[in-house]
């Protein structure tokens, strides 16, 4: 595969125009603008100045029952749509029903999907929030470092969700931030116990419209807790009530790299709906593209090699239109998905 004339984002956040050359399942070379090199011209695309991202990652899936084939079913809808790697959102019933949830992705990773996105875990909701900060049918309990230590260990669990607010929550961070991602997430939650859980090593706060909602002068709450740490910072950039200027504000606040950006697992909006929307917000497209892949991809430990469009990397990536942001192009493991200009190629 030959992709001529797109533009790639660089390491230094700059897009600069390169052809692309896929072999197999890797990309083998990044070169100049229309290169002479025929080498992989079993398909061109031309590109026509379009933005090449590398894949999608959306953080919070939600793809209702907890049923194998529906999961397969969702994660070939979000392929389509660009999104290459995901989080199977799921609430908290019981133990045995995490274990059941678990045995489903074991068997996804064991059978991959392959027209469909690859499943990176489970994104678990509870049991360690605030009952009135729960959502429906999620199961509130306190603070249990070996629970925690049992739901991690089933390998498949790779972020969990906790209230700050919870007694005794910070032995629990401190026991599984190392095997999975600590979501520190509560729009109540007072600055102190919001410290409190990023220094135990949350390394993600959730839902930063709600803390941007709810911010105080007199307690600046789990927001300011998160802008003086480490911690990353997700935003539903396309929930109905954000005003442009917070979400310009969220990135000047955050910086490049602690932003990522999240459907919020609403119903209809894709992870390339989330990229447009945050540059319509007059958000730059390298930054709106970081945030959806490259951080997001560094939050739950994945190899930049692996996500980052390098020579020797794996062929993962979407084309955007350079004119409107739609999408053209979207490669999954050197396989063409979804190409804008021959229908009849989808799926092969």
């Amino acid at each position: 595969m030959h992709i001529q004339n797109v533009r790639l984002l660089e390491q230094d956040l700059r897009f600069i125009r390169r052809d692309l050359l896929v072999d197999g399942a890797q990309v083998q070379a990044i070169e100049s603008a229309y290169c002479e090199n025929t080498e992989y011209d079993d398909l061109i695309v031309e590109a026509q100045g379009g933005y090449l991202l590398p894949g999608l990652i959306d953080l919070q899936a939600y793809a209702g029952e907890p049923e194998e084939e529906r999961l397969r079913a969702y994660a070939r809808a979000l392929l389509a749509e660009g999104t290459t790697r995901f989080l199977w959102e799921n609430p908290y019933v019981d133990e045995a029903e995490t274990e059941r949830e678990a045995e489903i992705v074991r068997r996804f990773r064991e059978r991959p999907e392959p027209e469909g996105a690859a499943l990176e875990g489970i994104r678990l909701v509870g049991p360690f929030l605030k009952p009135e900060a729960a959502p429906e049918g999620v199961a509130c309990l306190p603070a249990d470092r070996e629970l925690a230590k049992r739901l991690v260990g089933t390998g498949a669990v790779r972020m969990l969700e906790v209230s700050p607010e919870v007694a005794g929550i910070g032995p629990v961070i401190r026991a599984v931030k190392d095997e999975c991602v600590v979501n520190a997430m509560s729009e109540q939650t007072r600055f102190d116990a919001g410290k409190m859980a990023c220094v135990y090593g949350a390394q993600l706060t959730g839902q930063l419209e709600d803390q941007l909602r709810t911010f105080s002068v007199e307690d600046p709450g789990l927001l300011a807790a998160a802008v003086e740490s480490p911690c990353m910072a997700e935003l539903t950039v396309c929930s109905p009530e954000l005003h442009p200027a917070t979400v310009r504000m969220a990135f000047r606040l955050f910086g490049a790299g602690r932003i990522c950006l999240s459907t919020g697992g609403m119903p209809g909006i894709t992870m390339a709906e989330c990229v447009r929307r945050a540059v319509q917000y007059g958000v730059p497209l390298p930054l709106a593209g970081m945030a959806a892949t490259l951080n997001p991809a560094r939050l739950l430990g994945i190899p930049a090699e692996q996500v980052r469009v390098c020579p020797g990397s794996m062929a993962d990536f979407v084309l955007f239109d350079f004119h409107d942001m739609s999408l053209r192009l979207i490669v999954r493991e050197g396989r063409c998905i979804y190409n804008r200009d021959e229908p009849a190629a989808l799926g092969g």
